[in-house]
């Protein structure tokens, strides 16, 4: 069975194709994402992915906090590459809707097209500081 394509017929009355125009994702030049994978999706694997014809790279997890504290290693994971023909987005970890908020100017800054923000990393360090998986223990 094929995962995407099944979900796309069982739900395409939820998602209509047209409400999907003018948005950001009509800038992506194909349908093939780089998932954000820490450790790996650093700037040098997202150009080399860029340079393979991905339509939207997605960087590895990055701390807000490090992005206001103004960690030198947190920002040169936001480094966006020169001349990307691909969409590039940074994922973003917080706390706080104020730090991810803040942090998204640097985001902005670097380049980048858009921010994803984790909501989905179990990772024990992570969850204990109130972020990814844990910020879906209190949606609101």
């Amino acid at each position: 069975m094929n995962r995407p394509n099944s979900y796309k017929n069982n739900h395409q009355e939820n998602f209509p194709a047209e409400s999907l125009h003018g948005k950001l994702i009509d800038g992506a030049q194909n349908s093939f994402w780089l998932a954000p994978m820490a450790g790996i999706t650093d700037v040098c694997f997202r150009q080399l992915m860029d340079e393979m014809g991905a339509g939207v790279l997605i960087s590895e997890l990055v701390s807000a906090k490090g992005l206001l504290y103004n960690s030198g290693k947190t920002h040169k994971m936001i480094e966006v590459h020169p001349k990307s023909k691909s969409l590039v987005g940074i994922q973003l970890f917080g706390e706080s809707e104020e730090d991810i908020i803040n942090a998204a100017h640097y985001v902005k800054e670097a380049g980048a097209a858009f921010v994803d923000i984790n909501l989905g990393c179990p990772v024990k360090k992570v969850v204990k500081k109130g972020c990814g998986a844990a910020l879906m223990r209190d949606p609101a």
